[in-house]
Order: C-alpha cells, then structure tokens, then sequence
C-alpha cells in the first residue's frame, strides 16, 4: 500500500500540469495569464521616473510578468548617471523580457541619457516621425551626431518595429524572441491579415503615485523656476502687508514645490545667490516707497540669477522672460500700490496723519502695525518698545511707514528744509 501510494504522489504534479522535477518552484510555475506590463516615462529621466521603472521590475519578477514594456519619450536625465546606468543594466539582466517603444507619433524622443535605456531593450519599437539618438562616445556612431528618425533606426538595426501606437507595438512582438522565450501577444492569423491581440492579453499600465506625479510635473527647469520666483514674490508681498495669510501661504507651497526641482536639476549656488539679492534689493525700495539704487540692484540681479540657475540647462526663452517681466511688474507696482490702498485712507492725506494719534495694534520692537483714524498703518519706533494696545502717537513719515511714540511723549521741534 505505501509503494502503491507513493506511486500516487510521485504522479500527482504530473496530472496537475507541472513536472516533478518542478513541482513547487515558482520561478518555473506557468504564467497563468499572459501580461504586459507598461511603464509610461515621459518627460525628464529623473529620479521619480528610475524609480517607477524599477518597482516595476520587482513587480514583474514577483508575479512572472511575460513582458515589461517601456512607453519612453524622454531626453536628458537629472537622476544621477550612475542610477540611470544601473537601470539600464538591470533591464538588461532582468528575466522578464523588457522591451522599448519610443512614442507617441510625431513628437516622441528617446535622445542623450534616454537612449541607454533603448539600448539595454529586448526589442525596441519605434513611431513615425520619432527620434533617438545620442550624442555619448560609448554608444553607436552613426547616432552620435544627431538624433535619427524611426525609418532610419529601423535601417541601423536600432530598432526591430515601426509602429504608429502602443498596441501596435504590442501586437508586433506576437513571435520574437527575447531572453529565451518566444512572446505570444496577438491571436494566430493568416499571412497578410491584421492581426489581433489576444483576447486573454492583460495589458497594465504602471504609474506613479499622486505625490510622485506632481513632483514629476513641477521638477522641469521651467517649471521649478517659476515656482521660485513666484515664492519669493509672494515672500515680498507677505512681508509688507499686516498679518499673516494667503500670501504666506502660497509662497511657502511655491517654494516647497521647487524644492524638488532644485536639488535634481543640478542649481548653481551663485544663481539662487542672485535672487536672493534680488528679492533683497526689491525689499529695501518697497520700503522706502518708492523705486532706487536697490531696485536697480535687484532687476540685475534677477536677470542674472535666472539665466545662472541651473547648470547645463535652463528655463525656455519664454519661461525666462515672463517671469522677469512678471516679477518687475509686481515689485514694482503691483506691491506698493496694494500696500499704499492697504494702509491709507482716502479721506486724509499721509502728512495729515504726524501728530495724530493711535493705538499699537501689535508690539511695535522696533516694527508693527498701529491704528490711526481707523485704518492700519505699518508703523516702527525708537529707542524703547511700544506694548500692544498703548496708545501712540505719530511723529514724521518715511514712505509707507509711519514714525510712532508712546503719547505724552515730549517732542522736538520740527526741522524746516533750509
């Protein structure tokens, strides 16, 4: 009985479909349904997009993926060589076949740091009116010099399939080889038919998660400079209006934001140096009231720090000059008449306002906001503080600032202008 059962056993892995000599290895277990997987990297190679495709490979080794298949319209990279090096080796050892498409029609690119990804492919597919290429001593000449078109990647045999769209590319690869297996993705047809992907097919499309994604789209040059710019804006604004809110705010999302962009694009010291210096000399002439030295400090400095900011790379001519422009509209005008509207009255002029008197809204140590004939006034003193709620009184004005001090106060004689 115990031979008989043990013959019974030794032929049950048989009848289930799977070889003794395999039975309970997952590394060989049938793929139940054949899968493709789609990794979409579009837009700079940076440090979320190796990522992404990464993850993706761990997935697919762990669920026996029948093909990883990369979507890829990208350029240079800002995720550091090595990684994107690394990447590319991965792919090229990986035991799931791993296969490129460089799409979409018309505009897509697989070009400098890019195109090492397109050459650790099992397959490379490529659309009409496409190109890649790269200009790297290491990788094929004839792509050195310029980056080619689908038709002629085809003729260099850097690409195996010319297919206008994705599933195109997918049905093509029905009968390739790639790391020993023979890919099965469209139905049996007749020489000359259309063919048709398998009904059975599990097409996935892996993406990056909501964070990832608006990380992504705000880490382009132009992107990540406008968002700086427009926080220390906002900065600017904030710092001379009373209290703190929307402004404050949103300048801290925009430069949270740029973050981002900032620590992967490569930032050269002496450009953020520059704007900061910019936004600086701007302060310094918002407060006196009106446009000086400083603001013709900080124009220059604006315009240099944007153009040096990054290295190697830098915001569209576009990009460049609306912001520039932008932002001295704003400093310039925007700011001072927002904050002239803010904390003045219609009804007086500002020379009205000296001898008047008020009351400290906020400790004035040595700046802060007073209240005088019920509207808000930036105000500052010296030498002593002024508590919250004492009652002051105004002694000369300096652009939008009024000069305040306890009442009672004894004061000096006016001077005259000679």
């Amino acid at each position: 009985m115990r031979t008989l059962a043990g013959a019974l056993l030794g032929l049950a892995p048989g009848v289930m479909g799977v070889s003794p000599a395999h039975a309970g290895s997952p590394r060989q277990a049938a793929v139940e349904r054949p899968a493709v997987d789609v990794v979409q990297v579009g837009g700079l190679l940076d440090p979320i997009n190796v990522a992404l495709v990464n993850r993706a490979l761990d997935e697919a080794q762990r669920r026996r993926t029948s093909v990883v298949a990369l979507q890829l319209d990208s350029g240079s990279a800002t995720a550091p060589g090595r990684a994107v090096e690394a990447l590319a080796q991965r792919m090229e050892r990986s035991e799931v076949p791993v296969v490129v498409w460089v799409g979409p029609t018309g505009r897509g690119k697989a070009t400098h740091e890019a195109f090492r990804l397109v050459a650790a492919a099992d397959v490379v597919g490529v659309a009409p009116q496409t190109r890649v290429g790269d200009d790297s001593a290491s990788l094929e000449a004839a792509v050195r010099a310029r980056p080619v078109g689908a038709e002629e990647a085809r003729r260099l045999g850097i690409a195996q399939i010319v297919a206008p769209t994705l599933a195109d590319f997918i049905g093509q690869l029905d009968g390739r080889q790639a790391k020993g297996r023979i890919l099965s993705t469209a139905e049996p047809r007749a020489e000359g038919e259309p063919f048709q992907l398998r009904r059975d097919l599990d097409i996935r499309f892996r993406k990056p998660g909501l964070i990832d994604r608006t990380l992504h789209a705000f880490g382009s040059p132009s992107a990540t400079y406008f968002l700086l710019v427009s926080g220390l804006v906002l900065f600017l604004f904030e710092l001379f209006s009373a209290g703190i809110g929307i402004a404050a705010g949103s300048a801290a999302v925009c430069l949270g934001l740029s973050a981002y962009g900032l620590g992967t694009l490569g930032t050269r010291p002496l450009g953020l140096v520059l704007l900061l210096i910019a936004t600086f000399g701007f302060a310094v002439d918002i407060q006196s009231g009106q446009p000086r030295v400083w603001t013709g400090v900080g124009s220059v400095a604006l315009a240099a720090g944007s153009v040096t900011l990054f290295d190697g790379r830098q915001p569209s001519w576009l990009a460049l000059l609306l912001v520039i422009g932008g932002a001295l509209l704003i400093v310039l005008f925007a700011i001072p008449s927002t904050v002239r509207t803010r904390f003045s009255t219609p009804t007086i002029g500002r020379e009205d306002l000296i001898g008047s008197l008020g009351t400290a809204v906020t400790a004035i140590a040595p700046e802060g906001t007073v209240e005088v004939r019920g509207a808000p006034w930036r105000a500052r003193t010296f030498p002593a503080a002024i508590p919250a709620g004492a009652p002051v009184q105004v002694v000369s004005i300096e652009g939008l600032v009024l000069e305040v001090v306890p009442e009672g106060t004894e004061l000096l004689p006016p001077r005259h202008p000679d």
